[in-house]
Formats: C-alpha cells, structure tokens, sequence
C-alpha cells in the first residue's frame, strides 16, 4: 500500500469524522433508545443517515475504498457504517438493552478506529509525509 494514498485516505476520515458529527449522533442515538424516546430516535436517524450521505468514503476511488477495507474502516464510514447501524438496529427489536449494548460496542469500536487513523496522521505530519491528491482519481 502506498503511504501518500494511506494518509489521504485517513486524512478524508478524519476530516468526515470532525465534520460530519457523526460520533455525536450515534451516542445521541443510544441515549434515545436508552429512554425510549421514539420522535428522537427518529429525527436522529434521518440527521444519521444525512450525515452518512455526505461521508467522502461514499465517493472514494476503487483503489481507495480498497485501502479502506484493508485497515478496516469500512464499517465505520460511508453506506456500509449505515448498514452495520441498521443492522444492529434491527436485529434484536424489542429488545432495547442489546441494542444499546450493540451499539455501544459499535461506537467504542469506531471511537477506536478513528483515535487510530488520528494517530496515524499526527505521525505522518512528523516524517513529513504528506497526502498527495492524484488527478487521475486512482
């Protein structure tokens, strides 16, 4: 794996993470369902699935999006983040406390995930590694 195209993938992540608020709406999400609050939880889906529309990793390239499997980030951005939510959402319907408990793993585990790729950038920007956007989208 070419190290400029790991960093600008890790730089896009990282840029989506801090503006599209997308940590901040799954814990709100998971306080919702906690409280059984159904109008929130609704409102919070739609805001949710908003904010994934609008993730970079909807629009990477091939080579990519193949990066972005390779360190396992796929679950946590883009339409497959929407899909894992959805997933855990609906599997255990009617019961609110595996759900939660669901979904805290899943935001602990991207909490992780996106801690990992930060560290990663402040370590490129030490060996004065930097992302390089190539013009023929490859």
């Amino acid at each position: 794996m070419e190290v400029a195209k790991l960093y600008n993938v890790t730089f896009d992540l990282e840029e989506d993470n801090y503006e599209l608020n997308q940590t901040e709406l799954i814990n709100n999400l998971i306080t919702s369902i906690s409280q059984n609050e159904t109008q929130q939880i609704n409102k919070l889906l739609i805001d949710l699935e908003a904010s994934i529309n609008q993730s970079k990793a909807n629009t990477f390239s091939f080579s990519s999006s193949k990066i972005l499997a390779e360190i396992k980030g796929s679950i946590f951005f883009g339409q497959s983040s929407l899909k894992a939510i959805k997933k855990i959402l609906n599997e255990n319907p009617f019961n609110n406390n595996l759900t939660i408990q669901k979904l805290q793993e899943y935001s602990n585990n991207r909490t992780a995930f996106i801690t990992q790729i930060s560290s990663l950038n402040t370590i490129f920007k030490e060996l004065k590694i930097n992302a390089h956007f190539y013009e023929d989208d490859t």
